[in-house]
């Protein structure tokens, strides 16, 4: 996993780095409240590279198995735990009540 996450995350950053000199809006990174918000996505990619540590420890574990249902198991906690804190933080208050009542 890890030569593909290098690779992509390579391309991500080269790509966003070219929208953002294109549209000239590096600016945009001097704002208010921009540091902390850098902050905050260093210390979520810190998490989830922790997580991605575990997984592949409980993916060994598991052996055979470990592969799929582990990754099932792992995603389907993140997305668990990422619509939780979405309503801790009151990001779901201005959805739509079919959004919603989806989740």
């Amino acid at each position: 996993m890890l030569p593909s996450f290098i690779g992509s995350g390579f391309a991500t950053v080269a790509y966003f780095a070219y929208q953002l000199s294109k549209n000239k809006t590096w600016k945009n990174f001097k704002s208010a409240g921009s540091s902390k918000n850098i902050f905050l996505i260093a210390i979520m990619a810190l998490v989830y590279f922790a997580s991605l540590i575990i997984y592949g420890l409980g993916a060994y574990s598991l052996g055979s198995l470990g592969t799929s249902v582990g990754f099932a198991i792992f995603q389907t906690g993140c997305i668990i735990v990422a619509n939780m804190l979405g309503l801790f933080t009151v990001e779901w208050k201005n959805a739509g009540i079919k959004s919603k009542n989806w989740m």
